[in-house]
């Protein structure tokens, strides 16, 4: 469970076409509310109101459409709200640098493993056995 994206702008597109296996939704207010939105969907209180509800027998289980309309989630006032949409903001672009991080220092290290077996002269052409 819990697997939802938030959608931060569709690249110049008006719109996004889905499989009929997801859900678009959209908070009625602005864009803190609609962070505030992903926040929740993420958040035990809601988690728990669907775990183990789901339907559909492979791997790709989903909740049903009045189950998922059902939905109570917590909406405090819009001071908090934002609060934890900027939150939510912090932690979603730290974790992009972080994995942006990991991602360079794992080529790294590759290229090193590479120069280090084959010699600094290598070409380290990819595939290449």
């Amino acid at each position: 469970m819990k697997k939802y994206i938030y959608v931060e702008h569709l690249d110049g597109h008006d719109h996004a076409y889905l499989s009929t296996e997801f859900y678009a939704v959209r908070a009625r207010g602005n864009d803190d509310d609609q962070r505030y939105l992903y926040a929740m969907f993420h958040s035990a209180f809601v988690y728990n109101q669907v775990r183990g509800k789901t339907t559909g027998s492979s791997g790709r289980r989903r909740i049903d459409p009045d189950m998922f309309r059902s939905l109570l989630i917590p909406w405090p006032d819009g001071n908090m709200r934002k609060k934890i949409a900027v939150e939510v903001t912090h932690r979603r672009a730290e974790a992009r640098r972080l994995r942006a991080e990991a991602d360079a220092l794992w080529d790294k290290a590759k290229t090193d493993l590479e120069t280090a077996l084959l010699g600094p002269e290598s070409k380290h052409v990819k595939g290449a056995a």
